[in-house]
Parts: C-alpha cells; sequence; structure tokens
C-alpha cells in the first residue's frame, strides 16, 4: 500500500515538474526570423490554392482562432508556408518537428516566434527535415519548451493553462 502511495506521489512531482524549469527556444531563431513573402510565382492566386485548403494545424482545446493551413515551400527543404484560420495579432512561436519529435539544435528545441499575417507567412528553419509543427503563444514559448522536454506536451500544457496547435505539413 505504502509503495503504490509513494508512486502516485512521485508521478505527480514529475508531471507538475513542468514549468519549473526554463529552457528557452534558441535565440537565433526568435523573434523578428517569421518574414511575409512576397511571391512572384503564383501571385495572383488566392491563399487557400497556394496551401493547404482545409485545416490542418490543429489547436489542442479545439479554439478555432489559434488554428492553422501550412504547407512546405516547394523546392526549400526546411520552409513553410502557414496561414492563420482568423487573423490574430497575439505573436506565435513555430516548432518544427519530424513526425511529432521536435526538432533540437545546440541542445534547444528549435523555434521561430513572430506576427503571421492572413497573406500567408513563410517561415525557414534552414534545411531542417520537418513534416509536422507546434504553433503556441509567444508568450508560453518557454515553458511549452519545459513541456516537449518531459515530452508530454498536451497535459503540461493543460496543466499550466494554455493550449498549442499541432498537425502535419
Amino acid at each position: 500500500m505504502n509503495g503504490k502511495i509513494f508512486g502516485i506521489i512521485g508521478i505527480s512531482i514529475l508531471m507538475s515538474a513542468c514549468g519549473n524549469q526554463v529552457q528557452t527556444p534558441d535565440p537565433r531563431f526568435m523573434p523578428g526570423n517569421i518574414t511575409n513573402e512576397t511571391s512572384t510565382n503564383n501571385s495572383n492566386l488566392p491563399g487557400y490554392m497556394q496551401c493547404s485548403q482545409t485545416i490542418n494545424i490543429r489547436n489542442s482545446g479545439g479554439d478555432l482562432s489559434k488554428e492553422y493551413r501550412a504547407c512546405g515551400v516547394q523546392g526549400s527543404m526546411g520552409s513553410i508556408r502557414i496561414y492563420p484560420v482568423i487573423q490574430n495579432s497575439e505573436p506565435v512561436c513555430v516548432f518544427p518537428s519530424q513526425g511529432g519529435t521536435p526538432i533540437v539544435y545546440g541542445n534547444q528545441y528549435i523555434a521561430q516566434c513572430g506576427s503571421l499575417t492572413s497573406a500567408g507567412t513563410v517561415l525557414n528553419f534552414q534545411g531542417f527535415n520537418l513534416n509536422s509543427i507546434y504553433v503556441v503563444p509567444q508568450s508560453r514559448a518557454s515553458q511549452f519548451s519545459q513541456c516537449l522536454y518531459y515530452q508530454n506536451p498536451s497535459a503540461c500544457a493543460n496543466q499550466s493553462g494554455f493550449t498549442y496547435a499541432f498537425g502535419q505539413i
């Protein structure tokens, strides 16, 4: 019986440790790296014809204002184009991943932060091979890095009182 109690206490301690340590994203990929694309190719096409026609980056809490359409930029490994479903002025951070596993460089999670535009925003993750992304409010980027570190972003983000978006590109 005492073993079970100690086990439950141990699990509780591990889950509550989610926000106790601060591990910030690599500063090379922080604010200022998101740029709006001024494409000469297909510039006459509306955004929905240049990228995914359906929402493919879904919010963990079902908040439509925090969902996105995203796709790879043809001929540019590691570059994606992302459209917010609803224009929101809140800056976000985008964490690239391969199969749901966040990409790490120099012992830090890679992320790019800034505001997205309804015209589409291109992010370049400098040749990293990615096929999915996490999107979180910029104000929660450090906390979300910790959630990724503990390999349970859903429970950790929920416990910390915020949601994130995730999906395949």
